[in-house]
């Protein structure tokens, strides 16, 4: 959900960017530790501690052999956590993350359960280091969260007063939030044509709109193809907020426009 927060617990702790993370969702494991490893957790504000200690979100730690590390519940809806080596789980399509909706790759395509033991790779850093890169207070639980959006591909197919409603009130995030999609509750938004269009690609943070009028974004688990217009398209650097929202926080959205480059062609 938010693929900076895992580059960084990643540089944390020694490996590449690339390594598997674990995402951790509202409330995380405890995990046993069969030999030291460093650790680090990034994101959403939690309680976290090795044994018992508490951990600074954001700060690499060592974690002894039969070390347990507890995450609990936080402030944001979710957090990353890096192991040094990384977990080992097998490269399926060019990558070692888990697609929960195709029940593929990750822990045998699923989400992790109790008892169950997770495979580590060879760490490149056995030990704390001073050089550890200076990171900022992570992300807290969000208030108004402000993502930037440009017109999406169905932009005319709203009302002028839908448009205008859409960036300039608040919309609330609902229950129905997962990495698939968020729903968002708030003005009612107005078709000025139907809204179920031929099936078409969709991209990650499009802001889809059925004809029930309540906005729904997309996440990374978002369908290849979607047949509801779409209002907008939240720019990419704007993404990995999505990652924290908590049912009842408050979005708005702030017009934008992509850059066009204009090419000349020669027949």
């Amino acid at each position: 959900m938010d693929p900076e927060a895992a580059r960084l617990a990643n540089r944390l702790v020694g490996n590449p960017e690339s390594s598997a993370v674990l995402e951790i969702t509202l409330e995380g494991p405890e995990l046993r530790f069969f030999e030291p490893r460093i650790v680090a957790v990034t994101g959403g504000w939690f309680d976290i501690r090795i044994n018992g200690e508490p951990l600074p979100p954001g700060r690499p730690a060592a974690v002894p052999d039969q070390g347990i590390l507890s995450i609990r519940r936080g402030t944001a809806a979710r957090c990353f956590l890096a192991v040094s080596g990384g977990i080992d789980v097998p490269v399926v399509l060019d990558s070692r993350s888990t697609c929960l909706p195709g029940g593929f790759g990750g822990f045998f395509g699923r989400s992790l359960r109790r008892g169950d033991l997770l495979p580590l790779g060879k760490p490149r850093r056995k030990r704390l280091q001073n050089d550890s890169e200076d990171v900022s207070i992570p992300h807290q639980r969000p208030g108004p969260v402000r993502l930037r959006a440009a017109g999406g591909p169905q932009f005319d197919a709203f009302t002028p007063e839908s448009i205008t409603l859409f960036f300039s009130a608040a919309f609330r995030v609902t229950p129905e939030c997962d990495r698939t999609g968020i729903r968002l509750e708030g003005p009612r938004l107005v078709h000025s044509r139907p809204a179920d269009i031929p099936s078409e690609g969709v991209l990650r943070g499009a802001v889809q709109v059925p004809g029930s009028g309540e906005a729904v974004i997309l996440g990374p688990d978002q369908p290849v193809t979607g047949g509801y217009t779409k209002i907008a398209q939240i720019l990419e650097q704007d993404l990995g907020q999505l990652a924290y929202l908590l049912p009842g926080d408050t979005v708005r959205f702030e017009p934008r426009t992509f850059p066009h480059k204009h090419v000349d062609i020669e027949w």
